[in-house]
């Protein structure tokens, strides 16, 4: 069994990384996944994601940044 592979697209915003994986997930013969940060910013509470946004604090009880992004980093391997 081949090992999944992974393509990791970085750049800053509004750059196309997000239309180029689509038009990769079409192109290539095998299925890929676009799974980026913002699919998990996304399942955020929306003042959170507006909190984020303009760099105000968030004030709710739990809340880790870096926990987000950390779990966001160990979930990868996960999907493969």
């Amino acid at each position: 069994m081949q090992r999944p592979q992974v393509i990791v697209l970085n750049g800053c915003s509004s750059s196309g990384k997000t239309s180029l994986a689509r038009a990769l997930q079409e192109a290539l013969p095998y299925q890929y996944l676009n799974f980026s940060i913002d699919s998990v910013l996304d399942g955020l509470p929306p003042s959170d994601l507006r909190a984020l946004q303009t760099g105000a604090k968030i004030h709710r009880a739990g809340y880790d940044w870096r926990a987000l992004v950390r779990a966001y980093h160990f979930a990868i391997p996960g999907l493969l």
